[in-house]
């Protein structure tokens, strides 16, 4: 997909001087080096940079990222070209581009989608034991002495179809609506993919037990409790789960990416979501990044 790139004539007098002398947690949009007509062409840029980040094999650790400032630069010469500035002299348009925090996004997402999913089904809305026993079968655990992960599957018991369980595309189609024309302009977005996932393994994990963890915190009045587990922010832990699932999503074929994208725009994917009783391992890092492609995906190779 391209992207529409408009140009806008700007007298770049104007522009001289406007980074503010407020401290930098102050500034706002109003700070940035442009006027309101280009709002377009600001919010084009963000859209780029999204689908950058989203396709880089540490999206938590974006705003880090040794190439960020240079790739800002790059989509600032692009859109913003008859504006000249040198980005490393405007903090306030890196402070107003800081996307890690867009992530947490996909968190509250996965987290709201499974929710529904149990509410709109009879067989799961009152029952937390059916909830935990459908959480133990897709969750990471060892089947037939081998480590596997059913959430990120169609057909969770054949292990087919991977990456296009229905709420994982949910999930996903975050980034595609939030990036809009800018998708793929920089490659496959295999580290929203990721982090997509890792959204989705973190809010079957807070329903390991067939109740939400974190409602259960604030039921028990401890919110802020000391004893709250690691694994129930969708932070740093998470971050690291997401690094993992990228090794496998940055192998996805081109025709494969094509239906993934496909079923996000449309959400058009159902599930086949039969419940097991299987054993839950933690230890799973490795299988993460050895997701294979199923057997039914061969051609997408060719």
């Amino acid at each position: 997909m391209g992207l529409r790139v408009s140009k806008v004539e700007v007298n770049n007098a104007v522009q001289e001087g406007k980074e503010s002398k407020k401290s930098l947690r102050e500034r706002s949009k109003s700070d940035l080096p442009f006027k309101g007509e280009n709002t377009k062409q600001w919010d084009q840029l963000i859209r780029a940079l999204l689908d950058w980040a989203g396709t880089t094999n540490d999206p938590f650790g974006t705003n880090e990222h040794p190439d960020l400032m240079e790739r800002l630069q790059e989509l600032w010469n692009e859109f913003f070209e008859d504006i000249k500035i040198d980005i490393a002299d405007h903090p306030t348009v890196k402070k107003k581009v800081v996307v890690s925090g867009i992530w947490i996004e996909f968190g509250k997402r996965a987290l709201k989608l499974l929710k529904r999913f149990f509410v709109q089904n009879p067989m799961y809305r009152n029952d937390p034991d059916a909830r935990a026993e459908l959480v133990a079968a897709r969750l990471p655990h060892t089947r037939d002495g081998k480590k596997v992960i059913p959430f990120i599957y169609s057909d969770p018991e054949k292990l087919l179809c991977s990456w296009e369980d229905a709420t994982l595309l949910d999930i996903f189609s975050y980034h595609v609506q939030r990036v809009g024309d800018a998708l793929e302009s920089n490659g496959p977005p295999s580290g929203a993919l990721a982090l997509s996932t890792a959204a989705y393994e973190r809010a079957l994990t807070l329903y390991k037990s067939g109740e939400n963890a974190k409602e259960l915190e604030v039921k028990d009045g401890e919110p802020n409790s000391s004893k709250r587990s690691k694994k129930h922010e969708f932070d740093t832990y998470w971050g690291a789960v997401a690094r993992g699932y990228t090794a496998s999503t940055s192998s996805i074929p081109a025709g494969k990416w094509t239906r993934i994208i496909s079923y996000a725009s449309s959400g058009q994917r159902t599930n086949s979501r039969q419940p097991s009783t299987l054993d839950v391992v933690d230890d799973v890092m490795e299988a993460r990044a050895n997701i294979p492609i199923s057997d039914d995906e061969d051609e997408d190779n060719e």
